[in-house]
């Protein structure tokens, strides 16, 4: 096997934590397990609310990491600025809308302006110089660039151009135009245009385009038309078997049907878990008192005000390192995942995979998650529409749980969830880009 020296640029690595990580961890992992040793260019002071220290303990000891300093605002001055949102807000209970002042409106959108693609640019700079040192002193033959955010895009770009023997991967963990900025409060005309500007730049200069969805590859690859096929490949996301040995899956004993989510909460469009709190709503109150929600994870302010006032009993625990969060699903009897998005998965959605715990999904039916839970027969899948099944599956959980009856199980697939380990997920990426391994002589 002839070994590819590779460069993975990710602005979010250990020890900032949280669910972004995951995927560039396995490929620092396992890449070199294909003939690509992996050294990682990371930030030095990422702006992220989420540090778990504990993930540095999954990289392998030889792992190089180099960090460049990132110059944008501050986590705090950000969440300042956060309150600068594009449309009117409501308060927490809906029942006032509050007007923007024209001075706020005026500075909300310039710093929107400046911010674009969106802040973690003020990185890009001293990243590519650092960047270039690497390529140049470690003989790199591979640069693979995962985003968001997407302002990481440029540094692959520019690096392609000074070494254009490089193979530059391009990596889009979200779709940008159609799901990443439709789903952002913040997205304006400005900030479209110059996205789109920027992938098709992306496109242009990278050997390959990675996607996590084939909708999403589909979507891409229409607006690249110019680009050959081959350019465009799907790598789902997927769990890291290490990660779940030492995995004991446990039902609580409460008697009551426990149901976790792991992960943020968001109170929109496409994450919201409204359509959830309205079916337990509709429940008998002798089934609502046999359900207990876990919500393992950031909760935004909307959301947690909801979810508290809601119809069950709910414990929110904030943020927690990898090593908690995962006691907690051992400890519950379902695990819940809410993407009201027919193109999307979530990532979270994979680490649920090999716990052995049946999942309910709320998700639009024919979706990217409805097959891979009927492929899996891991659990449920519900269109966030569909109240009445929604209803009726929270009442068979009961009667498998709470009474007993474990033969209303699904019949799990393991060797449809064994495809979705890191391990053989990487190898397919470096098959599918010729790279390590299967480079093309």
């Amino acid at each position: 096997m002839s070994n590819e020296n590779t460069l993975l640029i990710s602005y979010l690595f250990p020890p900032a934590g949280g669910v972004g990580v995951q995927r560039a961890i396995s490929y620092a992992k396992y890449l070199g397990q294909a003939g690509c040793p992996v050294t990682v260019l990371t930030t030095r002071n990422p702006v992220t609310a989420w540090q778990d220290p504990s993930l540095l303990g999954n990289l392998p000891n030889d792992l190089v990491i180099e960090r460049a300093v990132t110059l944008e605002p501050p986590f705090r001055v950000r969440e300042w600025l956060r309150r600068f949102v594009p449309q009117a807000q409501k308060e927490a209970n809906e029942s006032v809308e509050v007007s923007p002042s024209p001075i706020k409106q005026w500075l909300r959108d310039t710093v929107h302006r400046a911010l674009s693609p969106d802040p973690q640019k003020f990185w890009v700079p001293l990243a590519y110089r650092k960047a270039v040192r690497i390529v140049q002193e470690r003989n790199i033959r591979n640069v693979l660039v995962t985003s968001p955010p997407f302002s990481s895009l440029e540094i692959g770009i520019r690096l392609k151009a000074r070494f254009p023997h490089i193979t530059l991967i391009s990596e889009f963990r979200d779709e940008w135009l159609n799901y990443y900025l439709a789903s952002d409060p913040n997205s304006s005309v400005i900030r479209r245009r110059r996205a789109e500007r920027l992938e098709t730049r992306a496109v242009e200069a990278s050997d390959y385009i990675v996607t996590v969805t084939e909708s999403w590859r589909t979507q891409i690859r229409g607006r690249s038309m110019n680009q050959p096929n081959a350019k465009f490949v799907c790598i789902p996301n997927g769990f890291d078997p290490q990660v779940f040995e030492g995995f004991h899956s446990r039902n609580a004993v409460t008697g009551k049907l426990i149901i976790a989510y792991s992960g943020t909460v968001y109170w929109n469009s496409v994450y919201s878990p409204e359509p959830l709190l309205d079916a337990l709503s509709a429940l008998p109150d002798s089934d609502r008192g046999l359900i207990e929600l876990r919500f393992v994870g950031r909760v935004a302010d909307q959301a947690a005000w909801r979810l508290r006032s809601g119809p069950v009993k709910t414990l929110l625990t904030g943020f927690l390192p990898q090593r908690e969060a995962l006691g907690h699903l051992e400890d519950s009897d379902c695990l819940l995942v809410i993407v009201n998005n027919a193109n999307a998965q979530a990532a979270k959605l994979f680490e649920y995979l090999p716990t052995g715990k049946p999942i309910l999904a709320i998700s639009p039916s024919g979706g990217e998650i409805d097959q891979l839970i009927r492929a899996s027969q891991t659990g449920w899948c519900v269109d966030p529409t569909d109240q009445r099944r929604l209803k009726e599956v929270l009442q068979i959980m009961i009667e498998i749980f709470v009474h007993g009856n474990r033969s209303l199980l699904p019949e799990r697939r393991s060797d449809v969830i064994e495809l979705y380990s890191r391990t053989r997920l990487i190898e397919e990426l470096t098959r599918l880009t010729a790279i390590g391994a299967y480079r093309c002589r």
